[in-house]
């Protein structure tokens, strides 16, 4: 049975929880999420049911300080892995979209990047990563990382592009709301950056790492994600038969 089709798992207080497992991808070893700051005790007992065992939480120390993650630090491994490219201020600069907002990822958080790969190769276990909405650092970890593993392009970006699916409704209007509330009307260009989740975003980034570094093996050398990590990395992921 084809495990293409992207699907929301109902874990206590999130709002974009999945698992990562398209075709040739082995289930039950990477998750991706929005925040985790509300899971409760019915939230931790399903990741604990989950088996993750490690959290990779890809926010800045200012959101984790706002919204800690809910969880027991002697049950399940948190690391801090901050991808940073920006403030609130540059993106109310005029044209600045969800692009320049991944360029910047691509560019300037190269060897966080790098990090949270590595850290999905060597975890013991189930692993999450998660930022605040689960959709651009998370995004584009999850993206690199299933390319290395010989994803699919289409279905990588599918994944992807279902995150504003689920973010719809409650969880994107309350991200406006707290925007509005610092004086703020969100722009076409910021509400996409705080809501969306664009097919052409991801593939953007693809495209950034093949013209501008040689593609994805050299830019994932530069940034200090190597041949020999990226074939444990591909080993961890992929299904024995896949890999065969």
């Amino acid at each position: 049975m084809s495990r293409t089709l992207v699907e929301r798992l109902d874990i206590s207080g999130t709002h974009n929880f999945r698992a990562v497992a398209p075709d040739g991808i082995r289930p039950g070893r990477l998750y991706r999420s929005d925040a985790i700051a509300r899971l409760g005790d019915s939230g931790r007992t399903q990741l604990a049911d989950l088996g993750i065992r490690r959290i990779l939480d890809l926010r800045t120390e200012e959101e984790v300080a706002q919204q800690p993650d809910d969880v027991d630090a002697e049950i399940v491994e948190v690391i801090a892995s901050p991808l940073y490219a920006g403030s609130l201020a540059s993106m109310l600069q005029p044209g600045f979209g969800i692009t320049d907002l991944y360029r910047l990822l691509i560019e300037d958080t190269g060897p966080a990047i790098a990090d949270a790969l590595h850290r999905i190769t060597d975890a013991d276990g189930a692993v999450l990563v998660h930022c605040t909405a689960g959709k651009d650092r998370t995004g584009i970890v999850v993206a690199l990382a299933l390319a290395v593993a010989g994803v699919e392009r289409d279905v990588i970006v599918a994944d992807y592009a279902s995150t504003e699916d689920f973010l719809a409704g409650e969880w994107a209007e309350a991200m406006i709301a707290r925007v509005r509330a610092y004086g703020v009307e969100p722009s076409a260009e910021l509400t996409e950056i705080l809501v969306a989740s664009p097919a052409p975003a991801i593939e953007h980034v693809f495209a950034l790492i093949e013209d501008t570094h040689g593609g994805l093996e050299v830019y994932l050398d530069r940034i200090g994600f190597a041949a020999d990590a990226r074939a444990r990395l591909a080993s961890v992921l992929r299904e024995i038969d896949a890999a065969e």
